[in-house]
Parts: C-alpha cells; structure tokens; sequence
C-alpha cells in the first residue's frame, strides 16, 4: 500500500489547528468576544453581558451567576454601567444606592431590594445606556452585601467589558 509523504504532516497540522482553536477558547472563555471579567471577588459572582457591543440608546442585558456553596447577596439598588472613553482610562465607580433606588436612598431600601442567590443560581438583570452616552468602553459594577444589606463600597464585582459605538451589531430593544 502507498502512503502519501505528506499524510503525516497533514494529520500533525489539522491537530495544531485543533489545539490553536482549543486554546483561544480557553482564553477567549465566554465566546462572542466576550471575555471573562477580572476583580477580586469574579470568582464568587460571575458577571457576563450577552454581547461584546452594544449601541447608545439600548439595554446591557446580563447574568449573574452566584459560583459558589454559600447563598450570596447583592444590592440591586447600586446595580451600575461605568464608562470610560480610553482603554487606557481606569474605570471610576463610586457606591451609590441612590443608582436605583432613588434619591436618598439607604440601608432600608437596600435591604428590601436585596437579591439573594442561591449557591450556583443566577438572574438576569439590564441597564439602559442612553442615547446621549459617550461612545467607548463599559462594564457592569454591584456590589456584594453581607446579611444585614452592608456593603463594601470599595469593592464592586465588574462584569465584561463591552464596547458602546453607534453602529455595533448587538442590541436590545426593550427589556
């Protein structure tokens, strides 16, 4: 029987390509261009937006992913997009509960808006970016609250970054 001189060398780079593609979406971790987001308590509370784009003037849709055996808490009421117009920018976030809840809003209110997950249980949720908002880089900020609805205001669980520009390819429309 014949064999190609090249078979060998085809299978090995059919198998580099399949370990090449295996490894970007090691990396890449959440397709869609969506990668996974970096803060010191992500590996608890997972925070994912649908898309890697969105337009001014719709909703970020995400989820949020309790990762871990304990029930967690977050305060919806301080739930956040954070915008900065160069990647070189950090992002600056400051606690407010007022975010959502209104103007003068306090402990009370957190505590009856808190969300409890249950351990590997997630929610969906959204933010509206206005029509108005600046073109550039985003991401979701919350934060985790103990029993009692006290939060770390120093300490906000970061979504994705995502990027806004007028002619990105995902939208929501609606909720």
């Amino acid at each position: 029987m014949y064999a190609c001189p090249h078979t060998k060398l085809n299978l090995m780079t059919r198998a580099l390509g399949l370990v090449s593609a295996i490894a970007l979406l090691a990396l890449t971790g959440c397709g869609d261009g969506i990668t996974a987001p970096k803060c010191d308590q992500c590996d608890e509370l997972r925070v994912l937006t649908d898309h890697a784009e969105y337009r001014q003037g719709t909703w970020i849709a995400f989820t949020i992913r309790n990762r871990t055996p304990d029930a967690l808490r977050y305060d919806w009421c301080s739930v956040q997009h954070v915008a900065r117009t160069s990647s070189d920018a950090p992002f600056t976030v400051r606690y407010l509960p007022s975010r959502r809840c209104g103007f003068g809003a306090g402990i009370d209110e957190v505590r009856e808006k808190m969300v409890t997950l249950a351990p590997t249980e997630s929610t969906r949720d959204s933010v509206f970016l206005s029509g108005a908002a600046f073109q550039g880089q985003y991401r979701i900020h919350l934060w985790l609250v103990d029993e009692s609805g006290v939060a770390d205001p120093d300490n906000p669980v970061v979504s994705n970054t995502v990027d806004v520009f007028p002619t990105a390819n995902h939208s929501l429309v609606g909720r």
